[in-house]
């Protein structure tokens, strides 16, 4: 992501006040510590998502900046790698209105290992889906259909038993 498209995401969570359904909106003035729900309801969404740390929901969006640009990309790379299948993410910053604003680009998960999840919680305890602006622990429905969804069903390719004459040669 260049530092054009970045800042053009913050200026469209702050022109609405509100996150988006791709868009992940983090203080981390202390830290990310709830990140996992976030990496796993994102990566789970068609076409993934992008998480933004450093501008405050609670203050209309505005920069407030990341605690440690360089540890706060660490910890967010580690929580990255605890997800099952581990997610490779990439990093920008730019500084905006004095503050550094680190974003982080979360890819979606391939079908074949939806849903992603984070692997301590386990699959029913650690699987999110995207809400509107939430994240969402996902139901047990939702897990099945994840996984019954990975392969291509193949019932359609069933070989078909040899036809006897006798079927053929009734009502002749």
């Amino acid at each position: 992501m260049t530092k054009d498209e970045l800042l053009n995401l913050i200026y469209e969570v702050q022109s609405f006040q509100s996150e988006q359904d791709n868009i992940e909106v983090k203080s981390a003035a202390k830290g990310a510590p709830k990140i996992y729900d976030s990496l796993s309801s994102l990566s789970n969404r068609p076409g993934g998502g992008v998480i933004i740390f450093g501008l405050d929901e609670e203050k209309g969006f505005e920069p407030v900046g990341v605690y440690n640009l360089n540890d706060l990309r660490k910890k967010v790379g580690e929580a990255a790698v605890q997800m099952e299948p581990p997610i490779r993410l990439t990093f920008s910053s730019v500084k905006y209105k004095d503050a550094i604003i680190l974003a982080t680009e979360v890819p979606q998960c391939p079908v074949e290992f939806k849903p992603c999840y984070y692997k301590p919680a386990g699959l029913h305890g650690g699987s999110y889906i995207r809400v509107s602006d939430g994240d969402r622990k996902m139901t047990d429905y939702e897990i099945y259909m994840y996984k019954s969804g990975r392969s291509q069903a193949t019932d359609d390719v069933q070989p078909f038993a040899e036809p006897s004459w006798r079927i053929w040669t009734i009502g002749q």
